[in-house]
Protein backbone atom coordinates (compact mmCIF):
# COMPACT_ATOMS: atom_id res chain seq x y z
CA UNK A 1 0.00 0.00 0.00
CA UNK A 2 2.91 2.57 0.58
CA UNK A 3 4.35 2.01 -2.28
CA UNK A 4 1.37 2.57 -4.53
CA UNK A 5 0.66 5.67 -2.36
CA UNK A 6 4.06 6.89 -2.72
CA UNK A 7 4.53 6.27 -6.48
CA UNK A 8 0.73 8.03 -6.77
CA UNK A 9 2.80 11.03 -5.15
CA UNK A 10 5.59 10.95 -7.46
CA UNK A 11 3.34 11.08 -10.36
CA UNK A 12 0.92 14.08 -9.47
CA UNK A 13 3.84 15.91 -8.23
CA UNK A 14 5.29 15.22 -11.78
CA UNK A 15 2.10 15.83 -13.63
CA UNK A 16 1.79 19.32 -11.68
CA UNK A 17 5.17 20.47 -12.29
CA UNK A 18 5.10 22.89 -15.05
CA UNK A 19 6.15 22.24 -18.46
CA UNK A 20 7.28 25.73 -19.26
CA UNK A 21 9.62 26.45 -16.37
CA UNK A 22 13.27 26.12 -17.52
CA UNK A 23 15.37 23.89 -15.24
CA UNK A 24 16.72 25.63 -12.00
CA UNK A 25 14.49 28.70 -12.72
CA UNK A 26 11.99 29.97 -9.98
CA UNK A 27 8.26 28.90 -10.31
CA UNK A 28 6.08 31.21 -10.24
CA UNK A 29 3.79 32.16 -6.95
CA UNK A 30 0.74 30.65 -9.03
CA UNK A 31 2.71 27.57 -9.89
CA UNK A 32 3.62 27.05 -5.93
CA UNK A 33 0.28 27.98 -4.80
CA UNK A 34 -0.99 24.89 -7.53
CA UNK A 35 2.09 22.73 -6.22
CA UNK A 36 0.95 23.53 -2.48
CA UNK A 37 -3.07 23.13 -2.88
CA UNK A 38 -2.13 19.23 -4.80
CA UNK A 39 0.14 18.51 -1.96
CA UNK A 40 -2.65 19.55 0.66
CA UNK A 41 -5.02 16.81 -1.06
CA UNK A 42 -2.73 14.23 -1.81
CA UNK A 43 -1.97 14.39 2.04
CA UNK A 44 -5.81 14.94 2.29
CA UNK A 45 -6.67 11.33 0.57
CA UNK A 46 -3.47 10.03 2.33
CA UNK A 47 -4.59 10.35 5.81
CA UNK A 48 -8.02 9.39 4.55
CA UNK A 49 -6.63 5.84 3.38
CA UNK A 50 -4.77 5.17 6.45
CA UNK A 51 -7.74 5.81 8.34
CA UNK A 52 -9.77 3.13 6.41
CA UNK A 53 -6.93 0.98 6.76
CA UNK A 54 -6.66 0.84 10.66
CA UNK A 55 -7.51 -2.51 12.51
CA UNK A 56 -11.00 -2.21 14.10
CA UNK A 57 -11.56 -2.73 17.55
CA UNK A 58 -12.50 -6.01 19.03
CA UNK A 59 -16.65 -5.73 19.00
CA UNK A 60 -17.17 -6.92 22.90
CA UNK A 61 -15.53 -8.41 26.32
CA UNK A 62 -17.53 -11.80 24.64
CA UNK A 63 -15.41 -11.61 21.29
CA UNK A 64 -12.12 -10.93 23.24
CA UNK A 65 -12.23 -13.69 25.06
CA UNK A 66 -13.23 -15.57 22.63
CA UNK A 67 -10.06 -14.63 20.70
CA UNK A 68 -7.81 -15.34 23.68
CA UNK A 69 -9.27 -18.67 24.46
CA UNK A 70 -8.27 -19.41 20.89
CA UNK A 71 -4.86 -18.06 21.11
CA UNK A 72 -4.32 -19.86 24.51
CA UNK A 73 -5.37 -23.44 22.24
CA UNK A 74 -2.84 -22.69 19.26
CA UNK A 75 -0.12 -22.31 22.16
CA UNK A 76 -1.20 -25.43 23.58
CA UNK A 77 -1.09 -27.38 20.17
CA UNK A 78 2.02 -25.75 19.37
CA UNK A 79 3.82 -27.36 22.19
CA UNK A 80 2.45 -30.89 22.03
CA UNK A 81 3.65 -30.68 18.56
CA UNK A 82 7.12 -29.47 19.17
CA UNK A 83 7.04 -32.03 22.20
CA UNK A 84 6.18 -34.92 19.97
CA UNK A 85 8.98 -33.91 17.22
CA UNK A 86 11.39 -34.14 19.92
CA UNK A 87 10.35 -37.22 21.28
CA UNK A 88 10.45 -38.69 17.88
CA UNK A 89 13.95 -37.11 17.06
CA UNK A 90 15.48 -38.51 20.33
CA UNK A 91 13.47 -42.13 20.53
CA UNK A 92 13.05 -42.96 16.87
CA UNK A 93 10.02 -43.67 15.18
CA UNK A 94 7.45 -45.41 17.06
CA UNK A 95 6.33 -49.09 16.91
CA UNK A 96 10.81 -49.79 16.39
CA UNK A 97 13.77 -48.39 14.98
CA UNK A 98 14.46 -46.33 12.38
CA UNK A 99 16.40 -47.15 9.58
CA UNK A 100 18.61 -44.80 7.33
CA UNK A 101 19.34 -45.59 4.05
CA UNK A 102 21.40 -44.12 1.93
CA UNK A 103 23.83 -44.29 -1.25
CA UNK A 104 26.08 -42.52 -4.04
CA UNK A 105 27.54 -44.00 -7.18
CA UNK A 106 28.78 -42.83 -10.98
CA UNK A 107 27.59 -44.82 -13.83
CA UNK A 108 28.42 -43.65 -17.44
CA UNK A 109 25.83 -44.93 -20.09
CA UNK A 110 27.22 -44.74 -23.84
CA UNK A 111 25.47 -45.51 -27.18
CA UNK A 112 28.10 -46.71 -29.22
CA UNK A 113 26.03 -46.95 -32.82
CA UNK A 114 24.01 -49.12 -30.46
CA UNK A 115 26.69 -51.25 -29.36
CA UNK A 116 24.97 -50.11 -25.67
CA UNK A 117 27.20 -49.97 -23.06
CA UNK A 118 26.99 -49.06 -19.03
CA UNK A 119 29.65 -48.66 -17.12
CA UNK A 120 29.64 -48.62 -13.11
CA UNK A 121 32.85 -46.56 -12.14
CA UNK A 122 31.67 -46.88 -7.92
CA UNK A 123 28.55 -47.50 -6.48
CA UNK A 124 28.28 -47.15 -2.31
CA UNK A 125 25.26 -48.06 -0.56
CA UNK A 126 24.61 -47.03 3.20
CA UNK A 127 22.28 -48.63 6.06
CA UNK A 128 22.21 -47.44 9.73
CA UNK A 129 20.07 -49.18 12.20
Amino acid sequence: MRIGLTAMSVLTMMMLMPTGVAKGATPTVEEMWRIIQAQQDQIARLEKALAQSSPTPVADQAEQETLEQRVEQTERQIVATADAVDRIMSEGAPGGAAVDIGGYGELHYNDLDNGEEIDFHRFVLFFGH
